[in-house]
Parts: C-alpha cells; structure tokens; sequence
C-alpha cells in the first residue's frame, strides 16, 4: 500500500503546551500494546511484550531510544539517523489507530530537505514484543527529485574515539545464512560492522565491496535474548541494513529503517516523479527470549504470515532426471566453447548441423523410453528432461520429428511406464554458458543497446513480444501434459533501450523480474496444476 505525503495549512496543528498524555486505548496495562502522546512534551512512548520505544519530536522525528523493559538492554540510544543528520521537520501531530486485534499504530509526517517523509511504528494485538516500522518517501513538488541516495535508520552508539563500547562485543547473525554456503560461520561482534567492510556478488560475477551490511534479517544476541530485525518487500529486492556513521567521536551503528543495497535495489527508490510516493518494506523488531535459534523460527513464521509457504496440497512429483546418463548436455556445452569462442562463428548453418546430429544420436526416443524406464524401477512420478527435448536451444517447441507428438509421448509416459506426465526444463534466455539464440523469439525481443543497435546473444525477458511469444509456447506444452516447468537461464539480461517494450529507459532488474512473473501468471492462470519452478532472475 503506498501512502503520500501532502502538505497543506490544515496539516498544520499548534500543539498546546500543556502535559497532557493521549493514551491509544485501555488502562495502560504493559500486558497489551499500547501508544501514549504527551502533547506537551512532543514525546510518544510505544510499548509491546518487552520492548519499548520512544520517539521524540520537538526538534524533529527523532526514534531516538529503543530498549528491552525485561532485560535493560538498550538497542537504540542516540538520535534516529536520517539524510543530512537532520531529523524531518514535523507536520501536524501524529495519528493514533487502534486495530481490531487489541494492536496499535502511530504515525508521523514530516518535510526532509526536497521530500516529505511518513514513519509508522505499528504494535500489533497478536504478538506481543513485534514493533514494524515502515517508512515512505514522496515527491511534493513538480521536478523528479533523485532519491537513491535516502537511507535511514535507528542509531546505538559502539565505539567513542578508539574506546569500544561494550556493547560492540554483542554478536550478530544473518538471517538466513548463519553458516555460509561456503561453510564460513557467520557470527560476529557489532564492532565488526565499524571495523571492515563486507562484500556482495552474483553467479560469475567479481565480489563487490561494500560499507553496507545487508540480509533479509540480523539476529542480536545478547545474555540469553535474541533481537530479531527482519525487511519484508513484496514487491521489491529490498534488505534489513547495518552501517556505521561516524558523528564527532563517536561510532554509531545505523539499523532497520530504510535505504538501497546490492546493485541499486530497490530500484524504484532512486527516483522520484513528481507527485509520486514509494514505500519500503516493512522492518519488523521483535524481541525473544532465547538465542538465534529461536529468532529463526520467529522470522520462517514472520514470512510465513506473508505466505511465502507451499500451497494446501502441495504435491510435486518426484522427477528422475535423464540429465545425469546423458551425454547431450556435455556436448551442448562443448559445442558453444567452440562457435562462441573468438572467431568462432556462433550460431551459425555448422553451429545447428552438429548440435542436430547430437540430438538424434543421444536424445532419441528410445533412448528416453530407456530413461523412462528407470524412472519407473525407481518409483518416481514424472521424467524430467532436461536440455534437449525442444527443437532448438530455448525454443519451447516440441522436437515431435526427434520424439513423436507431444500428446502421444506423454500417453505412453502413462501407460506403460505409470508416469504422471512429463516435467521439461525451459531455457528462457540462454544455453550454458548463458548463450541466448535470438532467432526464437520475434526482433521485437531482441535487447536494445544505448546506440540503437541490437546486443548479440540477447531478448529482453520484459518485451511484450517476448512474453507473448513465450506464453504461447508453454501454454502450448502444458495442453499437451507438462505437469512441472522450470524456469532457468532468465537472469537479468539488459539493460534494454528499446522503448517500443515499454518499460523504463534503460530497462531494470526489477523490470525483468516482472516480465517473468507476468509470464508464470499467465501460464498458471490457464494451468493451475501445472507447477513452475522459478531461478533466479537477477
């Protein structure tokens, strides 16, 4: 949901002077959530389970405390930090709701340099100890105004010229990744935060430095508790952030709140229209008695609730792959290092010829059957084919020539080998290594450069005429009884500047990953039980 920011003189609220405090609701009891505003001193006090935060007004929106009421522990101790180290002028008086579920909401409007912030801390009724802030931008004016610039954050001072506070030898954890994919455990004292850099990267990509410190969530531990900081974006890459600010002499640590990461996401945050809103993902701070563990739990239900979780009846059939007895693969392989090594040719009448000869000699019919078969001995439900089973490299079409009719092949997948179906493995973009032949797709999909020209090897997975041409094909398998499709090789593939596509100048990440979502809405729209299996497509 998107919330702008406008500002006009009835917005303008003189506050009275007295000391009077606003509770949200009920008789104050710390057993549920609640909100207390004292007009007079510009304070408002949010407290739920074990946390409460304070957020100060008077010079500005300043979530300047936030602190553990069990433990003593105190996450948040120096001034909110926000762009230009100058906390939004206020506008008007924040605004208290109470939900239905005994929770609460207070929010706060303000004007910050070009752009007008609203912040919201959120209480909720049915879990005690969660605080969710949320944070948007707007554009008041009628210029764009670059914003990718914007970050913010809550504020714990670690370190005071070289003395280390002893809260910088609390540990952290990412969230998921506590142990790398490396196998390199990932704990450390905050002060690790101040004292190097971290890093980033992509398949077949060089590492990219970073001051930035980035998951979708970090664990604090400290004496037998767990501080749980989670992002949640639906419709954006977006990721819970830790840097560290220098202000005088001290070291600060800025967390949750908002700002971009890892290639400029999200992307939509680095500009704003005129007139035009964007809000980030929520951050949730919970509060947990326990270690890590128990803060993993907290954030698989945390995104659970969101339902990023299997589907009722959730079935997949347990596919043998042909892949691994195959020689296909390893000669498809060979065959690109050779045409598409310098001078080599690339797809050309040779390219086509041998990679032809290939498929009848290791991609057969009976050489399927044989696949089949063992499927069938080892008790799966589906054969899974993977490269080779198409007329081309990433056509989607049947090779009915090489294979029989679709239809008739899925029969006797059946029949004789009791196989639900067949599951097919769909190179939207490219072959290893990622090589793309465009001739399948219409030049309307071709990848745009900045010069005007087309970009060899590329389709712009965000076209229309891709996507058409895409849908049509695997709506065309699915008719014939695909059960399962995988969608690999779709990384991102721009940026493109075409703007016949019509999608941004150049073409985003975000973008593509859309054009791709677009296309799985569609199939699955038509083939409900029809499972897709999605990489990644940045």
């Amino acid at each position: 949901m998107k919330t702008s920011v406008h500002v006009t003189a009835s917005l303008i609220v003189v506050m009275s002077a007295m000391s009077v405090a606003v509770a949200a609701w009920g008789d104050g009891s710390t057993a549920k959530p609640s909100v207390v505003w004292n007009a007079g001193s510009g304070q408002a006090i949010v407290k739920t389970g074990d946390l409460e935060l304070v957020i100060e007004t008077k010079s500005g929106i300043n979530a300047r405390s936030l602190r553990n009421t069990r433990t003593g522990e105190v996450y948040a101790d120096r001034d909110y930090s926000w762009p230009g180290g100058v906390p939004p002028e206020v506008i008007g008086r924040p605004k208290i709701t109470k939900q239905r579920n005994g929770g609460c909401t207070i929010v706060f409007r303000g004007k910050c340099g070009e752009i007008e912030i609203t912040q919201s801390f959120c209480a909720s009724g049915n879990e005690p100890g969660v605080i969710v802030e949320q944070i948007t931008i707007h554009n008041p004016s009628d210029a764009a105004i670059a914003t990718a610039d914007f970050k913010c954050g809550f504020s714990k001072c670690i370190r005071d010229n070289e003395a280390w506070k002893p809260d910088a030898e609390m540990h952290f954890s990412p969230v998921p990744y506590r142990r790398e994919t490396n196998g390199a455990m990932q704990e450390f004292p905050l002060r690790e935060v101040a004292e190097h850099g971290t890093q980033y990267g992509g398949w077949m990509e060089s590492p990219q430095p970073s001051t930035i410190w980035g998951a979708e969530g970090w664990v604090w531990n400290v004496n037998g508790n767990a501080l749980l900081l989670a992002k949640y974006n639906a419709d954006a890459m977006e990721w819970s952030l830790m840097e560290p600010e220098t202000r005088g002499s001290e070291t600060i640590l800025r967390f949750g709140g908002a700002g971009q990461w890892k290639y400029g996401h999200p992307e939509a945050a680095a500009k704003l229209a005129p007139g035009s809103s964007y809000t980030y993902g929520e951050t949730r701070i919970q509060a947990l008695a326990g270690d890590w563990t128990q803060a993993y739990y907290a954030y698989r239900g945390y995104t659970e609730s969101k339902g990023c979780k299997f589907a009722k009846g959730y079935n997949p059939p347990i596919h043998w792959n042909e892949l691994y007895d195959n020689e296909y693969y390893s000669k498809v392989v060979d065959y690109c290092g050779q045409f598409f090594a310098p001078g080599g040719g690339g797809f050309c009448a040779e390219f086509y010829a041998k990679n032809k000869e290939a498929l009848n000699r290791y991609y057969s019919l009976d050489l399927m059957k044989g696949e089949a078969a063992k499927a069938k001995e080892l008790g799966c439900e589906a054969l899974y084919m993977d490269p080779g089973w198409d007329t081309g490299l990433s056509t989607q079409v049947w090779d009915a020539e090489r294979l029989g009719p679709m239809d008739q092949y899925v029969k006797m997948l059946r029949d004789v080998y009791g196989l639900r179906g067949v599951s097919l493995w769909c190179s939207l973009a490219g072959v290893p290594p990622t090589i793309g032949d465009v001739s399948v797709c219409p030049p309307e999909a071709r990848v745009i450069g900045k010069d005007g020209n087309p970009v060899p090897l590329l389709l712009c997975q965000a076209s229309p005429a891709y996507i058409d041409t895409k849908e049509k094909r695997l709506l065309e398998l699915c008719k014939n009884g695909a059960v399962f499709l995988m969608f690999d090789s779709n990384q991102y593939s721009g940026p493109c500047y075409d703007p016949r596509h019509g999608h941004s100048i150049p073409s985003t990440r975000e973008e593509h990953a859309r054009g791709l979502m677009e296309l799985a809405r569609r199939v699955r729209s038509k083939y409900p039980n029809v499972l897709i299996e999605m990489h990644d497509p940045i």
